[in-house]
């Protein structure tokens, strides 16, 4: 069951990373990749916090979720392969800067993700707390 959670969330991650990266366009600089990477990883570390703290979920949503969805969503290989054509083509500085942009800001998309979960957990702790005082 498992490998069909994720292999079904792959399908649709895959899919949705097409209409996303086609929605965005690119240009001299992969935005679009770039864009589709940080919200997968703002995404995972969201959703991870929410099924540690507070959500419980089968294995095969939170596999077919995570690895399956946001695997085939975000692309490390995609951004490899347009970091290694800009520096074929010269375009040193831009593709230090999409590296660079792409590692930490996929870093800090997560921990943003994973503090916007844990700030809706714990507000819901709160509107519970205050209900079962009340």
């Amino acid at each position: 069951m498992n490998y069909f959670a994720v292999a079904l969330g792959g399908f649709f991650g895959a899919i949705a990373r097409e209409i996303t990266g086609r929605a965005i366009g690119a240009s001299i600089f992969p935005i679009n990749t770039l864009a589709i990477n940080l919200g997968g990883s703002f995404l995972l570390l969201f959703f991870m916090t929410l099924f540690l703290e507070r959500i419980n979920v089968s294995d095969p949503v939170r596999l077919g979720l995570t690895s399956g969805f946001l695997g085939a969503y975000t692309t490390f290989s995609t951004m490899t392969k347009e970091i290694y054509l800009l520096l074929l083509q010269h375009k040193l500085l831009i593709g230090f800067i999409y590296f660079f942009l792409s590692l930490s800001g996929g870093f800090f998309s997560g921990i943003l993700g994973r503090a916007l979960a844990l700030y809706l957990v714990n507000l819901n702790f709160r509107k519970n707390t205050v209900k079962d005082e009340g």
